[in-house]
């Protein structure tokens, strides 16, 4: 009854201050599980030898996570504060992509339309997730010959690594029931 007449009890929000949050959590959200990926894709059993993928910089992950989240911010947003939440987003994670602004601004940017391309072939977030990481990180060479030949990633790896990559989805369901966000 209290929506009937207007009146929410969500707090209010700029969407300076929800992209701030929203880049803060995700890179917290990576930073912390970032460990347990690169261990789930060393220890797969799918691959004939492990792919030792170096556990010491996270940036291709975060590309990876950015561009798939920032992909789905279009769904829940009208046209204009897309467009303004992908400025602000934008700056924010090329600048913890890298130190230099104009390196994590050409690192992100590539990886968007990488991801974009990827996800107009696959058309599901969490298989073009996947797949993606699969290919920046050059598996194909770690699976078996059938897999390596057809330089197809083993559909199991992926179906496996897409369950995992869900996590790393923001919420934004959860955002707009709670919040209204302004200009």
């Amino acid at each position: 009854m209290i929506k009937f007449f207007g009146f929410t009890k969500k707090k209010r929000i700029t969407i300076n201050k929800l992209s701030s949050k929203y880049v803060a959590d995700l890179d917290d959200v990576i930073e912390k599980s970032f460990s347990d990926i690169v261990e789930f894709i060393n220890e797969s059993n799918k691959f004939k030898i492990s792919p030792n993928i170096n556990i010491n910089d996270s940036s291709w992950l975060k590309l990876i996570v950015f561009s798939a989240n920032n992909f789905l911010i279009k769904n829940h947003f009208s046209e204009n504060k897309t467009e303004k939440i992908h400025n602000i987003v934008f700056d924010l994670q090329a600048k913890l992509i890298n130190k230099d602004q104009e390196i994590g601004t050409s690192r992100l940017t590539d990886n968007i339309n990488f991801f974009n391309q990827k996800f107009e072939e696959i058309g599901v977030i969490e298989r073009t997730m996947a797949v993606c990481i699969f290919e920046k990180c050059s598996l194909n060479k770690f699976q078996d010959k059938l897999f390596q030949q057809k330089n197809d990633p083993n559909p199991i790896f992926i179906k496996e690594l897409s369950n995992y990559l869900k996590l790393f989805l923001f919420n934004w369901g959860d955002v707009i029931s709670n919040y209204k966000i302004e200009s």
